[in-house]
């Protein structure tokens, strides 16, 4: 017994000792400083200062980044530190082991967002932002905002990128308000590389086969067929875009007619975006901030139009500095003011007015041998003006002001007999005609911008859109008669659209918003004809239309992987007085193939078209410049297209590679009646809807083709290649006929621009080549006479439309510019030949009888051009 007791009492004496040797290892101080620190580093050096065993799963902590500052002894209070706010907890199982587990009461989520913007404070849209610790990535849209919603609570860390500007690394913490971002400008230099202006990689843009949004920089650089800056001539170098003549007509996209597309100028519809009879653009290339064309496939938020949509963004005057130009071309003179009022406010204002007839003068004053005196007129010019102020109420609202006003003026006043001898003009005679018209748009756009909260983002924009022409023509072709009419046109286009962004999560970002347009469509006509001074006849007819329309849409971008991103829409419009309720479901798919290299796009597009372009085809005494809109009716059902389209797109280094191909069904589309009827007569029929519905004729049409693209810009040299495939045909929609070749069906296409500079210099070559257009060849002639005829009168037999074609267009420019300084002041002067090789192009065909035979006359297109531009930057 009593060595048994002595050997407890060495026992207890022993666990004293270690207990005394052990309290002071737990009662150890564990020092923890961690700032945005990733949670899993954190635990393994609290670890390794206590000998307490943590025991959690990997997938708790991992991507979790976290800040504590803690000094003590406690290894439970140090690991609640490090929790703090990531939604984990600590819970003691047994002594000696702590384990974490999510948190009992559920975490507060929020959001990451942001507004990016540069030095200046202009929003920068295509910005590149990426959490570090997430690998999650987003882009900035066109106000420069982006948000990752559903975050946990804290710090994190954020990379924030964009082309010209210094990398951002920063911190950002998940709140309720967007944090301000401002990146600095940085130079970079690379051997053969142009940083020019921001055009998202492929992965990063709408999955849409159609949509282009090439930089306005590159735009400006890619030449015009008569000169200066113009926006629709330079997207006529994308695959599928082209104008219908040589150098006029409206644009034709995958092998529709002009009159399907859209042009939105800061939201607000241009009806007629020509000058000079088609020749130029009213757009600017230098007065816009962003260009986005949808061919084809088009969202849920555009409707209206088959064909195609531009959306144009004027400049908003942002910047460092105040910045002019000013510029004299060929055929007008221009400037461009752009700069900050404060730092809140700025503007924009440009100008534009052709100056032929300061040069040739507009009244000339005659006299014959005989003292006869007369003042002849030679009258034409256009112009245009664009401003637009910018005004931000604070950090999170926007508001814009948007005015255009363009327009032409033609007053002539020759003998009816001109001939191309110009000395023969200016001589008085007897037998005159005399033309006034002028036709001009006024467009007035007021857009509102707000971001609500970081999820909900509003747009709300109000416009006011009018285009007016009126002609008036005077003819004397004999002493004894004379033609005195006026025709007028006037389209007013009044709408109130509102749209809102809602960004869900990272997986799907939602957009949806409503639209009410009025549209009034009026016309008038007064003509007086008199075939002698006893026999005479009067048209005095007027048109008034009115229609409403009101229009909402939904659609989600769903990301379901990194990979594959889908665009799904719906747009329910309710048009005029049925207030049927019409659908159109869109939808579209992006697969990212590569991040880098490749991806694959496709779409499906429903689309209505509630307007319709016509004319009248028997008289020229009206509709001969302006543009005849008339809403649909019970007698005028809206057009319908459907649209299949494919696109693939890569780029390799600084080169942009597109192929694509596309399938479009349209029904009851508007068809002449008489496509051989010729526009001659002095008096028509009338300008009632009724009347000239009655010439035309529902239709369906069809198109397919495939396009490519490639495009590259570099220090030294840009090149743009377009080739396109395609045919498109059309037929009534009674009587089974046999589907035709349309008026502008081109099989083939190409059109190429090269361009190398030696640093002041630069030498540019473009070359356009493409099939035919189709012509009616008559098949035979034939005579008829009457009892009371002289002779018979001779006919051609033309029993099929569109069966021959015309040949080949071909034509090749060149241009050479300079850039140097002088006065304290950038200058940059281009010299251009349009139509180099002198090739003058048939670009129509008649065919006449006469006597026993058929001649064949060709109208040929321009020759060679000397063009000439100069240009002044402040």
């Amino acid at each position: 017994m009593g060595h048994e007791a002595g050997r407890n009492c060495i026992l207890i004496v022993i666990m004293a000792l270690l207990g005394a040797m052990a309290a002071p290892a737990q009662a150890q101080e564990i020092r923890l400083q961690e700032t945005t620190t990733p949670l899993a580093e954190a635990l393994v050096r609290l670890a390794g200062q206590t000998s307490v065993d943590l025991v959690y799963a990997q997938s708790l902590v991992q991507n979790v980044t976290i800040s504590c500052a803690y000094t003590g002894p406690s290894a439970l209070n140090a690991l609640r530190c490090l929790l703090r706010g990531t939604g984990l907890d600590a819970r003691t199982t047994r002594p000696g082991q702590i384990v974490i587990v999510e948190a009992a009461e559920p975490i507060r989520r929020r959001t990451v967002s942001g507004l990016v913007s540069d030095d200046s404070g202009l929003p920068l849209a295509g910005a590149h932002v990426f959490l570090t610790d997430l690998s999650r990535g987003a882009i900035t849209n066109r106000t420069g905002f982006f948000t990752f919603p559903d975050m946990r609570s804290g710090l994190h860390r954020v990379r924030i990128s964009f082309l010209g500007f210094a990398p951002l690394d920063t911190l950002i913490a998940a709140s309720d308000r967007p944090a301000a971002i401002r990146l600095r400008t940085e130079a970079v230099s690379a051997q053969d590389v142009l940083v020019e202006s921001s055009e998202p990689r492929p992965g990063d843009r709408t999955p849409l086969p159609g949509m282009v949004a090439p930089p306005i920089a590159r735009l400006e650089r890619l030449p015009a067929s008569l000169g200066g800056q113009d926006l629709l001539e330079a997207l006529t170098w994308m695959p599928g875009i082209r104008r219908a003549g040589e150098v006029t007509g409206g644009l034709l996209v995958r092998g529709a007619g002009p009159d399907q597309n859209l042009y939105l100028l800061d939201g607000a519809p241009v009806y007629h975006p020509w000058h000079a009879f088609s020749l130029i653009s009213t757009f600017q290339t230098e007065t816009f901030r962003s260009v986005r064309v949808f061919r084809g496939a088009f969202p849920a938020e555009f409707g209206g139009r088959l064909s195609a949509v531009l959306d144009a963004e004027l400049s908003d005057g942002r910047g460092p500095e105040p910045r002019a130009s000013g510029a004299v071309n060929t055929h007008s003179a221009r400037f461009l003011i752009e700069a900050p009022l404060s730092e809140r406010a700025s503007f924009m204002l440009g100008g534009r007015r052709s100056y032929v007839d300061r040069l040739i003068g507009r009244e000339h004053p005659v006299e014959d041998d005989l003292g006869r005196k007369d003042t002849l007129k030679t009258g034409y010019y256009f112009y245009d003006w664009t401003a637009k102020l910018v005004f931000r109420p604070d950090d999170l609202s926007r508001v814009s002001i948007t005015s255009y006003r363009g327009r032409d003026d033609l007053d002539l006043r020759l003998p009816f007999d001109v001939s191309l001898d110009l000395s023969s003009w200016l001589r008085p005679t007897d037998l005159l005609f005399e033309v006034s018209e002028w036709w001009r748009n006024r467009v007035v756009s007021v857009r509102y911008e707000r971001l609500l909260s970081t999820r909900w983002y509003l747009t709300a924009t109000s416009y006011d859109s009018r285009y007016q022409a009126r002609e008036g023509a005077y003819l004397r072709p004999t002493l004894a008669s004379d033609v005195r009419s006026t025709y007028g046109v006037d389209i007013r286009d009044a709408g109130l659209r509102v749209d809102m962004d809602y960004f869900r999560s990272d997986r799907h970002e939602f957009r949806m918003g409503w639209q009410a347009v009025s549209r009034e469509f009026d016309s008038d006509v007064d003509a007086l004809i008199r075939y002698n001074p006893d026999l005479f006849e009067r048209l005095q007819e007027e048109s008034n239309v009115r229609s409403v329309e009101l229009s909402g849409y939904a659609q989600d971008t769903w990301r379901p992987s990194r990979h594959l991103e889908v665009l799904a829409g719906l747009r329910a419009v309710a048009f005029g007085s049925d207030r049927q309720i019409r659908l159109e479901p869109r939808l579209s798919a992006q697969w990212t193939l590569h991040p880098r290299l490749l991806l694959a796009r496709g779409s499906f597009t429903r689309s209505y078209q509630y307007l319709h372009r016509i004319r009248d085809r028997h008289s020229f005494l009206y509709d001969i410049v302006s543009s005849r809109w008339i809403p649909s009716s019970r007698s005028a059902d809206p057009a319908r297209g459907t649209e299949w389209a494919v696109g693939l797109e890569t780029r390799p280094r600084a080169y942009t590679i597109r192929l694509g191909g596309y399938l479009r069904r349209q029904h009851r589309v508007l068809l002449p009646r008489d496509v051989f009827q010729s526009k001659d007569d002095l008096s028509g029929p009338g300008i009632e809807v009724g009347t000239l519905l009655g010439q035309y004729e529902p239709g369906e049409a069809r198109a397919f083709g495939v396009e490519a693209g490639l495009g590259h810009a570099g220090r030294r040299w840009m090149s743009q290649l377009s080739l396109t495939a395609e045919r498109s045909d059309a037929r009534p929609e009674t009587g089974n006929q046999p589907f035709r070749p349309t008026r502008f069906d081109v099989p083939l296409a190409g059109r190429l621009y090269v361009e190398r500079r030696w640093g002041a210099w630069s030498l540019g070559g473009a070359a356009v080549l493409r099939s035919g257009y189709p012509i009616t060849v008559p098949e035979a002639r034939y005579e008829l006479s009457g009892p009371l005829d002289q002779e018979p009168v001779t006919y051609l037999y033309r029993p099929t439309v569109h069966n021959g074609r015309l040949p080949a267009y071909g034509r090749i420019d060149i241009s050479a510019a300079r850039d140097f300084r002088w006065l304290d002041a950038a200058w940059h002067v281009r010299l251009q030949l349009y139509n180099v090789l002198n090739h003058r192009n048939v670009i129509d065909r008649f065919y006449e009888p006469e006597g026993s035979r058929v001649v064949t006359r060709n109208q040929r297109g321009l020759p060679i051009l000397p063009l000439f531009e100069l240009r002044l930057d402040l």
